[in-house]
């Protein structure tokens, strides 16, 4: 039956609808800490104008205004998801498009298509409201019509392909390698200075964007009146980091292979709580070697449009190099899986079968471990934490998920930040904070007789990016505290604990 589906003439573009119907209908129901946030920034119009995605938040703010307008009143952090879904399944479409003008076969490109659109890090952000679609589906759109330009010579495409790159940016400032890569390909193309300028053109305008954002957006929260600092505000206020060690290349290293196929702590959970997922291995691991068996033999491919290849090799270099250096950061490799695919199918001949296989493999694993675990379960039940928190609200809570549940209670009080929720003690070691600080502050909160609790004692184990960073952080430094047990709650991963800390 899938031979059928994959001969017939539409076939592609009935996978592109079968997976954005996907998207839209398994959304995650595990929202991260950004998701929160900008979700609230829509609902309450503050912060529109982030400066690391200055763009992103305005098509859905314009959305729910819409809808607003008529008195109807939606979830807006379900709807950024819709929008990203949807926008993903227009990502995948033109990657299909690329694919064709690069004279693939038709059933490489089922099987390309197959691999990019069950690929974990793009599954994880289709069905997530994270800034990451958007700029993609520009920069996509970047290479195609400079792809367009290559094979036709228009100028109209040279200044279709720097506006979009220039947009991607826009969207989010990770994109600019892209820009640069495309930029690289021109030159080694050797066009006429011109059209060299006619692409850089549109980018003069993002100076532009950013003052007038920085001059007139609704930044309430962003103090800060140099426009440089604006620009650079992750950096400049430490949410974001570059710096090189040999644990940014380990997690690069790990996030590059998760961009691909869902690597976590919570598999070894899954496996455990749901036996039947085995069946879900063995089914991967059919593909998988099928796969293997079509790999032979590799023959070199012809070197089609050798500009446009090269100019994506190095805008993948750019990328996973930056990642690496943002402390191997997996949000920044969304992009990777269809830079690579693009790259690798260019330049070696491989049997369609392969990539159809692996592609078969790779959505099995993903569907069944990461799709269908995040949009059916809730791994950390916060609502019962949240609850606690209300209940006690004159008092402070030490929370080792401080972020995200600050950011939950943004998005449903519209109050941005509640001073008694406190960062921590492995929090303060991945933000590179002394933990002195913390040690003075809880004494100075029992000395005035406030009550103080935490979540970070006994937690359940889950191995994952904090735990390989932090280890045992928690628990070390709660030991010299006299802790109470006050209350617990049951989530998927484990049992919660609620301690009191005592003088």
């Amino acid at each position: 039956m899938l031979r059928t589906v994959f001969q017939q003439k539409n076939s592609n573009k009935l996978i592109i609808l079968g997976f954005t119907l996907l998207y839209l209908l398994f959304p995650t129901n595990n929202s991260t800490i950004d998701a929160y946030n900008y979700a609230a920034n829509v609902k309450w119009n503050h912060d529109l104008f982030f400066p690391h995605h200055l763009i992103y938040n305005i098509p859905a703010r314009i959305v729910y205004s819409f809808f607003q307008v008529f008195g109807f009143e939606i979830d807006v952090l379900q709807l950024m998801k819709i929008i990203n879904a949807l926008v993903a399944g227009f990502v995948l479409y033109v990657f299909v498009r690329i694919l064709k003008r690069l004279s693939f076969a038709n059933k490489t490109i089922t099987g390309l298509l197959l691999i990019s659109g069950s690929s974990f890090g793009f599954l994880r952000f289709a069905t997530e409201n994270e800034a990451y679609i958007l700029p993609l589906f520009m920069s996509v759109l970047a290479s195609y019509h400079f792809l367009l330009f290559i094979n036709n010579q228009r100028v109209l495409q040279i200044v279709l392909s720097g506006m979009f790159a220039s947009l991607a940016c826009l969207f989010h400032q990770i994109h600019v390698f892209w820009f640069v890569g495309l930029l690289i390909g021109l030159l080694m193309y050797k066009v006429e200075t011109k059209l060299i300028f006619l692409f850089i053109l549109p980018g003069l305008f993002i100076p532009l964007v950013y003052f007038l954002a920085f001059r007139f957006g609704n930044n309430d929260f962003m103090h800060t009146n140099n426009f440089i600092t604006f620009v650079l505000y992750d950096y400049s206020y430490g949410s974001a980091r570059v710096n090189f060690n040999i644990n940014n290349l380990i997690l690069g290293v790990i996030n590059l292979v998760r961009s691909f196929i869902q690597v976590h702590g919570i598999i070894l959970i899954l496996l455990k709580k749901i036996p039947v997922l085995i069946v879900a291995i063995l089914f991967t691991v059919f593909f998988l070697l099928k796969a293997l068996l079509n790999l032979k033999p590799i023959i070199k491919s012809r070197e089609l449009n050798r500009s446009f290849l090269i100019s994506h090799l190095i805008i993948f270099a750019l990328q996973f190099a930056f990642s690496v250096f943002a402390g191997g950061n997996a949000e920044f490799m969304v992009m990777l899986p269809i830079l690579s695919l693009l790259v690798v199918a260019g330049y070696v001949k491989i049997n369609y079968k392969f990539y159809i296989n692996l592609g078969i493999s790779i959505f099995i694993w993903n569907l069944s471990f990461a799709i269908i675990p995040n949009y059916m379960l809730d791994y950390n039940n916060d609502k019962r934490l949240i609850e606690f928190i209300e209940i006690q609200a004159d008092d402070y809570f030490i929370l080792s998920e401080d972020v995200l549940i600050q950011n939950r209670i943004y998005y449903h009080t519209s109050v941005p930040w509640n001073k008694h929720i406190i960062k921590s003690p492995a929090g303060y070691k991945i933000n590179g904070k002394d933990q002195s600080e913390l040690c003075s502050k809880i004494d100075l909160l029992l000395n005035a007789n406030s009550k103080v609790y935490t979540d970070c004692i006994d937690e359940p184990i889950i191995y994952n990016r904090a735990t390989y960073l932090s280890a045992n952080e928690n628990k070390d430094f709660f030991k010299d505290y006299l802790l109470l047990k006050t209350d617990s709650f049951r989530t998927f991963t484990g049992r919660k604990y609620i301690y009191k800390i005592k003088k």
